[in-house]
């Protein structure tokens, strides 16, 4: 069960939270109460006023001042004091921790004998933007050593700030590191991740891309692999290129992937556009 905080840049907004307790003999929650006032702290057998406050705005990156405090209203919860907390925080789409955590002294078998207040940020963006789509046209563009090349191409759609995944054809290797066809193959090369994107209202578009390059062996006994993330902001119809060059370590029988693979290049081209 869950309640959200509006941002406001330099000043603080927030709320108190009161679980409803289903008894008074565990923590499992029926319910939970949102209020605005201070006052309600006395309400209920816990309850937390969290307050937050946008302190910048990145790239996909938001600090926050976060701070709380917390009354407990019941006899047999732990930590039975009052208390305030207060930190700044710099966190992504997504990113989140616990804020706080209450046990009661007379554990129920079968119950619940803790209740944890967590958080979670999510970037929602201008209201009048929130029912944009973009749409996302990616290509793979592989250059092998030798100076081969392949390509591969991925298309989808996604709602205004919604992640989703692409992936591409793997791509067959010798053990050498030469193509192969996928009968004969060694090693199979694996380009993957996920695209956010949001449109802003100046126009340009704020991306989120995280990549991957695996190389998995035939028989899928082995695999290694890195990941990375790119955030960066684009024009509509834009193309740009992030690079899945990420280093690679050993791949069982073969070894160490980088004699053989060191000089293959891997990158994803990606054009995005507004739909509506």
């Amino acid at each position: 069960m869950s309640g959200s905080i509006q941002l406001r840049q330099d000043e603080y907004v927030g709320m108190v939270i009161t679980p409803a307790f289903r008894n008074v003999e565990d923590l499992c929650v029926g319910g939970i109460e949102v209020g605005v006032s201070s006052a309600d702290l006395d309400q209920g057998a816990a309850a937390w006023h969290v307050e937050g406050r946008l302190v910048e705005l990145r790239q996909g990156e938001a600090t926050i001042d976060l701070r709380w405090t917390r009354r407990i209203n019941r006899p047999d919860l732990r930590p039975a004091d009052p208390a305030a907390w207060e930190q700044r925080l710099v966190l992504r789409q997504g990113d989140g921790g616990v804020l706080d955590v209450v046990r009661t002294t007379k554990p129920p078998s079968p119950g619940c004998g803790s209740f944890s207040l967590t958080y979670e940020l999510e970037f929602e963006g201008p209201q009048a933007l929130a029912g944009a789509a973009v749409a996302y046209d990616l290509w793979l563009v592989q250059q092998d050593g030798d100076g081969e090349r392949v390509t591969d191409r991925y298309q989808v759609t996604a709602r205004q700030g919604q992640k989703v995944d692409y992936f591409f054809r793997p791509v067959p290797y010798a053990g050498d590191g030469r193509r192969a066809d996928g009968h004969s193959a060694d090693i199979l090369m694996d380009v993957s991740g996920t695209i956010r994107g949001r449109v802003r209202t100046d126009g340009r578009i704020d991306l989120t891309v995280d990549g991957s390059r695996w190389f998995t062996d035939a028989a899928s006994t082995a695999a290694v692999g890195h990941q990375g993330r790119t955030m960066l902001t684009v024009r509509p119809g834009e193309t740009i290129e992030v690079s899945t060059n990420l280093p690679i370590g050993p791949l069982g029988k073969f070894g160490d992937l980088n004699q053989v693979f060191g000089k293959h290049r891997t990158a994803v081209r990606i054009t995005a556009k507004r739909l509506w």
